[in-house]
Parts: structure tokens; C-alpha cells; sequence
């Protein structure tokens, strides 16, 4: 929700991520 390496962007990546 802000910031380039936040939880928010790990679990998006996680789930982005195949």
C-alpha cells in the first residue's frame, strides 16, 4: 500500500508470480 518493497508488494508478487 506504499512503499516499492512493502508486504503488500511481496504478497502481490507472491501471487503474481507462477
Amino acid at each position: 500500500g506504499g512503499g516499492f518493497i512493502s508486504l503488500e508488494n511481496l504478497l502481490f508478487f507472491a501471487k503474481t508470480y507462477p
